[in-house]
């Protein structure tokens, strides 16, 4: 399985403010250099998050499904 993004790095930064403020979309369309797949994971962790503090909180059973590619929520299309 692929390596989640860096916690430090803007793309984690921006999507852990996003969330924490409510505004996180629906839909993003990730553009660029590097891993593509695991900024996907890592927002798609960050919408399905059940913990109250710090989305995502890479704990909970949603976070842990979607990191292992077997929420039955998320699809990744390529």
């Amino acid at each position: 399985m692929e390596q989640l993004i860096s916690q430090q790095s803007t793309i984690a930064k921006t999507i852990r403010e996003a969330a924490r403020h409510g505004t996180l979309s629906h839909a993003l369309i990730l553009t660029g250099a590097g891993n593509l797949t695991a900024a996907a994971r890592y927002a798609a962790a960050a919408m399905l998050c059940r913990s109250e503090t710090g989305k995502p909180c890479m704990c909970c059973t949603a976070c842990h499904k979607v990191v292992e590619d077997i929420h039955p929520d998320v699809r990744f299309v390529i």
